[in-house]
């Protein structure tokens, strides 16, 4: 099997706060996915899950619905950071 490129950015949809957390440390646990920036995908960003997924290490959340553009410029700006 060939060697895959470093990840950079994972987008992940989160339908719960409890997957935060065990998402997040699977991520940080995979030497290949350990270094890349998270943003999370989810309907409804609570103080919980936002202290949750700060706290894994997740560097920003999209709120769904979004629209394309809006997408695209949020993982724009977490790939510059």
């Amino acid at each position: 099997m060939p060697d895959l490129a470093p990840q950079e950015l994972l987008l992940l949809a989160i339908l719960a706060a409890a997957l935060v957390a065990l998402l997040s440390q699977r991520v940080r646990a995979d030497p290949a996915l350990s270094a890349c920036r998270v943003v999370l995908l989810t309907a409804n960003v609570t103080p919980t899950l936002r202290e949750q997924a700060g706290a894994a290490g997740a560097v920003d959340f999209i709120l769904k619905p979004f629209d394309a553009a809006h997408l695209l410029a949020r993982i724009r700006a977490a790939l510059a950071e």
